[in-house]
């Protein structure tokens, strides 16, 4: 017999099947969605800013990304604050039209640092090396290495209750004044 408040066999074994079914669902439906969003996100962008001048493409991309990531930043409490989750209809038109523009600024900021690195750095393996290994010491110096995590494994929802709250490094929040 097993005590109260411990998992029993059966409980640990839906357990274990559960988490094994939220892997694999991450890992071959929601993974695969993703990158095809950005792979073709990206394809389109290198098609349609600028293709002919890669240098100036990269600074656009960058031009856009920055803006659009403080912006969408700056508007997570006026967007938590007017559209909770409980209204509905709202909150999904809201958060939809929010996340495409958001996902699609955060996709170019990384297109404009990534292309910059390749143009100033280069692909040879090395340089690959040496800015992977920097990165990294880098990252566990500021302790922030679990921001390299995304998916496969770590999967948001659209519906979470906190679906406009950022969770900033030094966990500051945005203030509005009001009149």
């Amino acid at each position: 017999m097993h005590r109260p408040g411990t998992m029993g066999p059966t409980n640990m074994k839906t357990e274990l099947c559960l988490r094994f079914a939220d892997m694999a669902w991450s890992c071959f439906v929601i993974t695969p969605l993703c990158v095809f969003y950005w792979s073709g996100t990206w394809k389109i962008v290198d098609k349609y800013i600028l293709p002919q001048f890669p240098r100036e493409s990269m600074y656009i991309s960058l031009g856009i990304g920055v803006p659009v990531g403080i912006c969408g930043y700056l508007i997570l409490p006026l967007l938590a604050k007017h559209v909770t989750p409980g209204c509905e209809v709202k909150h999904i038109i809201i958060s939809r039209v929010f996340t495409f523009v958001y996902a699609f600024g955060i996709l170019n900021y990384w297109r404009g640092i990534w292309n910059i690195m390749d143009h100033f750095v280069g692909k040879h393996i090395t340089w690959s090396l040496v800015c992977y290994f920097g990165a990294v010491l880098l990252l566990i110096l500021l302790q922030a290495l679990s921001s390299a995590n995304s998916a496969p494994y770590t999967i948001d929802k659209d519906h979470r209750s906190d679906f406009y709250q950022a969770k900033p490094l030094f966990r500051t929040q945005v203030m509005y004044y009001s009149k």
